[in-house]
């Protein structure tokens, strides 16, 4: 399976090389998608169908990368136009303005980026576009965007799902850990998420467990108000083998003091009745 993420860890001078329709950029593209809230298949079809330019190929307009950026427009957007991760990133950013400006206006954003401020006035007003370039430009894209849609669809691939840090991770519940699982576009995503849902959810069933017993109880087991709280949130320094001792021997603390308790209670229970016999015998006598 491609993964764009290979092509992080090139060099400058590979990077330059990748051809604009590479598997792994479409697959950076519907991450970009995913990110700013774009239509699926939008800034794919703009790459492949719209734009069709390598990383190193400049338009007699002075257009450059991967999604031919005018300089005026990429200092707006700065990135380095021979990174086609950058320059596909910078698209989904500006297509994320564009759209804000245009009001979700499609049609009339890639007429802004093609054919600039006249030809998306014309999209929007539900004109004819005068610059035939930006007509075939736009048809292109919608034509590709279609077959991308229906494409992701039959292989049921959604877009890609951000990155989460491990704050994010252990604030949520192991529910909504492995919803994420079946989002995971690699084996070390679902292992990574696999090891929080598991983390998260042993905290929540300590906590459940805990929540039913007397803070007393615990304290005797030998765990500090201050350690106890470590485990719970998952924040422990400790590895994963020691936080699971550190649960069996809260368990195992607690249970030692139930079982004092319980012989304590019978105990006391034994003297009253042995105190009751002996005041009896001394009545009748």
């Amino acid at each position: 399976m491609a993964d764009w993420k290979e092509i992080v860890k090139l060099p400058p001078e590979e990077k330059k090389k990748i051809k604009y329709n590479d598997p792994r950029l479409d697959k950076f593209a519907a991450e970009v998608e995913a990110r700013y809230g774009l239509p699926s298949g939008l800034i794919e079809a703009v790459k492949n169908a719209g734009e069709r330019s390598n990383t190193t190929q400049q338009s007699q307009k002075g257009a450059k990368g991967v999604m031919q950026f005018i300089d005026r427009t990429r200092k707006q957007y700065k990135h380095d136009y021979n990174d086609p991760l950058a320059s596909i990133d910078a698209a989904g950013q500006y297509f994320k303005d564009l759209l804000e400006m245009t009001g979700g206006n499609v049609k009339a954003a890639l007429a802004q980026y093609n054919g600039g401020t006249k030809a998306r006035k014309a999209a929007q007003a539900g004109g004819e576009i005068p610059f035939k370039e930006t007509q075939d430009y736009i048809s292109r894209i919608m034509e590709y965007g279609k077959n991308v849609v229906a494409k992701r669809k039959i292989e049921k691939i959604d877009p890609p799902m951000r990155d989460y840090s491990d704050e994010e991770l252990l604030n949520m519940s192991h529910t909504e850990i492995y919803a994420l699982r079946d989002k995971a576009r690699s084996q070390e995503e679902q292992n990574r998420l696999g090891k929080f849902e598991h983390r998260v959810h042993a905290r929540e069933e300590v906590y459940k467990d805990l929540s039913n017993i007397p803070g007393m109880l615990v304290a005797t087991a030998g765990y500090t108000p201050a350690k106890l709280l470590g485990f719970m949130k998952g924040r422990s320094e400790a590895s994963w083998e020691e936080m699971e001792a550190g649960f069996q021997g809260i368990a195992d603390g607690i249970s030692k003091r139930m079982q004092e308790g319980r012989k304590a209670h019978e105990e006391q229970k034994r003297k009253e009745k042995e105190g009751a016999k002996e005041g009896a015998v001394q009545e009748g006598s």
